[in-house]
């Protein structure tokens, strides 16, 4: 069975894609001889399914064992969830080895929203239910290693794994993913910042940070947190910021990543902005936000199937959640 030497090689492997073309790794540095072999038999261990709690606290007690040890444990989902994506395109994200994978900024470009990622996600097998277990044993330790390796990576199918990753750390992840993401000039890293608040469990500080990001002057960060604000603790400023969001965010794809979350929020304000989206977006001739303002509307409605604007109009003028 190859077990650690898969680690050994990808620690070799990340210092010759060190100056890959387009990305390269962080290089944490180099294990020496006895990191190596702790490595090897707390791997052996974790792959037997035997309990190795001293041997991960001496890992995690050591920044160069922890982001190794990170690693390796990626590599077992970025893998897990390689076998569950069969389209063509996806299928370019091949994790023959993590490294020189994340090293090739040119080979994964499944979108965000990709519904085989999504697909990937929902259905776990073994070897990512141990690893993301793993994760969470790892906590704090990990997250140099996942924002580095992951969410920062040029890729959106890396940089999602990343955000699936951190959220499972929960509110450790967070001083790290605000000073390396959150406060980047670079719209791409917050965006993911927003993403991985998002994605934590609802509470008022989630909410109020997600509130910030949606004032960011970019409108990917802004419609990232109008994703995350579709499931919100503090329902009523979430429910008003999207029903703002809908008729005056200056972008259009903005504006439709908050008509998608405003379905979330039952309220007959959120009916009459959705409305009036609908609307504009058929006087614009913007039939995805069209579209999604009726499967919006559809959804606080609890009904099937589009209606015309008058029929909506009068639906929402007495409609009571």
């Amino acid at each position: 069975m190859r077990t650690l030497p898969l680690l050994l090689a990808a620690v070799a492997v990340a210092a010759a894609c060190a100056a890959g073309r387009h990305w390269s790794l962080d290089d944490p540095g180099q294990p020496a001889d006895a990191q190596r072999a702790l490595l090897v038999e707390t791997e052996r261990h974790y792959r037997a399914g035997e309990p190795f709690d001293e041997a991960r606290t001496r890992i995690a007690a050591d920044p160069v064992t922890a982001w190794w040890w990170t690693r390796m444990v990626v590599r077992d989902v970025m893998s897990a969830r390689e076998g569950k994506i069969t389209s063509s395109e996806s299928q370019k994200a091949r994790v023959h080895d993590l490294p020189e994978f994340l090293a090739d900024g040119r080979r994964a470009t499944a979108s965000d929203g990709d519904a085989l990622l999504q697909t990937a996600a929902r259905r776990r097998d073994p070897v990512e239910e141990r690893a993301l277990k793993e994760i969470g044993l790892l906590g704090a330790e990990s997250v140099p290693c996942l924002i580095h390796d992951l969410a920062r990576h040029p890729q959106s199918y890396v940089r999602q794994i990343g955000v699936d990753l951190l959220a499972r750390v929960g509110p450790a992840a967070l001083p790290l993913v605000e000073r390396e993401l959150a406060s980047s000039p670079e719209p791409q890293q917050r965006r993911t910042a927003a993403q991985v608040v998002g994605a934590l469990p609802p509470d008022a500080a989630r909410d109020a940070r997600l509130l910030e990001f949606a004032r960011d002057p970019d409108y990917t960060v802004r419609a990232a947190a109008y994703d995350g604000l579709a499931q919100a603790a503090g329902e009523s400023a979430a429910a008003a910021l999207l029903q703002r969001a809908v008729a005056g965010d200056a972008d259009a794809f903005a504006r439709r990543a908050a008509a998608k979350a405003l379905a979330a929020h039952r309220e007959p304000a959120s009916a009459h902005a959705l409305v009036g989206y609908l609307q504009r977006c058929q006087d614009e001739h913007d039939a995805d936000g069209a579209g999604i303002a009726q499967t919006s509307l559809q959804r606080l409605a609890r009904t099937r199937g589009p209606r015309s604007l008058e029929a909506w109009r009068a639906w929402a003028a007495t409609w009571t959640p």
